[in-house]
């Protein structure tokens, strides 16, 4: 097994990174080894608490040297954290992808930026982290393909343009600039990748073709690549459905269908969340670190959230409404 303390799953959105992570965490425990995957999203997150670049301005040469300080203090917890456990930490983004946009908003250069994440490199060196690099050359594409999963609101998200960072020097002129500046991002992601000199692995996800990369990704790691075992799904149309929470005046809603027979789960801005059965009437969600545990035969049906994803509502229980969900 290669000796990484820290594997880092990094890449620009939809290329496939919560879903490898997740997948390769899994790996690990099959072949016997505690493994902790830290999702993007999840609750008290060591690298994104509190916010990313939060403590001073983005603008000012002087505000971002703050938040560089803060976020390498931050990183240097983090390699305390995980040289005292017995666990190998996999991360899902926060390297590159997700972080890279506030130097964007920055006046930072691109040899500043390259330096920065050099830097956290140097933090991480007594881990001796792999990074994992998904990549897909055409960024266009990639994004309205996970725009069909996602949903209009992330869309809005990810073609927001802001009149600050890049677009002060380069013009806007509607959606291409944007996917250009996320080619940018790309490209920058890239050299900085290219330049490193531990553990890499560059995987080409545009293919779609999961089970290959993971079986690469797990024996590059020094693993057995073995395959999970779902139970079968019997009567699958029980679990659809509108599922309410109400609770201090609030009301959360669950909903769940099935799509093309596959059970998938709606809320927020993403609309297919495809649910793996893990048997007993508890399901695993593809790319999040959420658990759906099911009572069918309890009246009212319900269903109780185990989740480390943010939403504070992990052990809360959802009533069934009757009428049920169709695609």
């Amino acid at each position: 097994m290669r000796d990484s303390k820290l594997i880092i799953v990094t890449g620009m959105s939809g290329t496939g990174k919560s879903s490898t992570s997740q997948q390769l965490a899994k790996q690990y425990e099959l072949n016997d080894i505690p493994c902790r995957w830290i999702h993007e999203e999840m609750e008290n997150h060591p690298i994104r608490k509190e916010g990313e670049f939060a403590i001073d301005q983005l603008d000012t040469e002087d505000g971002m040297a703050n938040n560089v300080v803060e976020m390498l203090s931050r990183w240097r917890a983090l390699v305390d954290e995980i040289a005292d456990s017995k666990q190998v930490y996999l991360m899902e983004g926060c390297f590159y992808q997700s972080i890279i946009r506030y130097f964007f908003a920055s006046p930072y250069t691109e040899e500043q930026i390259k330096a920065y994440y050099s830097q956290v490199l140097e933090i991480l060196k007594p881990l001796r982290p792999t990074l994992v690099f998904l990549y897909r050359p055409q960024v266009r594409e990639s994004f309205q393909q996970a725009f069909a999963v996602r949903g209009e609101q992330w869309k809005k998200i990810i073609l927001q343009w802001e009149d600050e960072g890049y677009f002060k020097y380069h013009p806007y002129a509607g959606e291409e600039s944007i996917y250009a500046m996320w080619e940018h991002y790309q490209h920058l992601s890239r050299e900085h990748f290219d330049q490193y000199q531990g553990y890499k692995i560059k995987l080409f996800t545009s293919d779609g073709n999961w089970h290959k990369h993971l079986q690469e990704l797990t024996e590059f790691m020094g693993l057995s690549c073995m395959p999970r075992k779902f139970p079968s799904l019997k009567n699958p149309e029980q679990y659809a459905g509108e599922y309410i929470l109400e609770e201090q005046g609030q009301k959360h809603t669950l909903r769940f269908k099935l799509v093309d027979g596959v059970l998938c789960g709606e809320t927020s801005w993403w609309t297919h969340m495809t649910l793996l059965s893990l048997g007993n009437h508890e399901f695993e969600v593809l790319s999040f670190p959420i658990k759906y545990c099911f009572e069918p035969r309890k009246t009212p049906q319900t269903v109780t959230i185990i989740e480390e994803y943010g939403w504070g509502l992990s052990g809360k229980t959802f009533i069934k409404k009757n009428k049920k969900l169709h695609p």
